[in-house]
């Protein structure tokens, strides 16, 4: 629908009136974007949005700067291993992770937003990047803040003022990250669990283990969700597909293909 201003009134274009009712022009319908979030399939992938991300860290400016950089260094490094849904692993606290000595806790219990009402809980585990990082991050928040960190404060608070990052605030800087490393597909929020995932089984040493302790942790019903979850099954598709031979070696076609479009 189009329309212009004049000096008395607002005229619509492409408008019809049924018994005094204004009919406004259907929207045409277009092919849907898709919302599904991927994950990073390599070491090379994250590898890419670290650097970017420690680029801007790098040329922070300032404290101010410094701090958003070096809190989405640790938002993204500890996502990728701890593999809490977006939303939990924005509201984590302190005292998610440590105890009252401040040391890290063993795989502590945790209920996620999602499983509250069933009162289904997972345990935490991590390794000794995230714990390095953390460190890091909780450190420079004490030195540089007015206040000591608490227990019962927010890890990533918001910039805004109260509370912690918000969700769609983490899903924006991944998205921005990502674009600047030139990842192509998207990872959004969703995607850093999606990498926990896809590293873990891969990482492991038997794979089906690692693949059942996923559904487990994931709390699937068939493991061939799992398998999707964690983009292995599109990965196992594009390599049988690399092996499909369309065309044989002495065939014309593929003379033609090699030497660029020459017979």
């Amino acid at each position: 629908m189009s329309y212009y201003v004049t000096k008395t009134n607002l005229v619509l274009k492409d408008v019809h009136y049924t018994n005094n009712i204004v009919q406004f022009p259907k929207k045409e319908k277009g092919i849907g974007v898709s919302t599904r979030m991927d994950c990073l399939h390599t070491k090379e992938e994250i590898q890419l949005v670290v650097d970017e991300l420690m680029r801007k860290l790098k040329y922070a400016n300032s404290k101010p700067r410094e701090k958003v950089a070096l809190r989405n260094f640790t938002m993204f490094t500890c996502a990728i291993v701890i593999g809490l849904r977006g939303g939990d692993f924005c509201a984590l606290k302190w005292n998610n992770i440590f105890d009252d000595k401040w040391e890290f806790l063993n795989n502590p219990d945790f209920v996620p937003e999602k499983t509250k009402r069933c009162h289904r809980h997972v345990k935490l585990t991590w390794n000794k990047d995230f714990e390095k990082v953390m460190r890091t991050w909780l450190d420079w928040k004490n030195k540089n803040m007015e206040n000591y960190q608490d227990l019962d404060d927010y890890i990533f608070d918001s910039q805004k003022g109260e509370g912690h990052i918000q969700e769609k605030s983490f899903y924006r800087m991944m998205e921005d990250t990502r674009k600047m490393a030139g990842i192509p597909q998207k990872i959004g929020a969703h995607g850093c669990r999606k990498t926990m995932v896809n590293r873990y089984i891969k990482t492991a040493d038997n794979k089906s283990d690692a693949l059942l302790e996923m559904q487990e942790y994931l709390g699937h019903d068939n493991v061939r969700t799992t398998l999707r979850y964690a983009c292995l099954e599109i990965e196992s598709i594009n390599e049988t597909k690399e092996k499909m031979d369309l065309f044989d070696e002495s065939m014309v076609i593929s003379r033609y293909i090699r030497s660029g479009g020459e017979y």
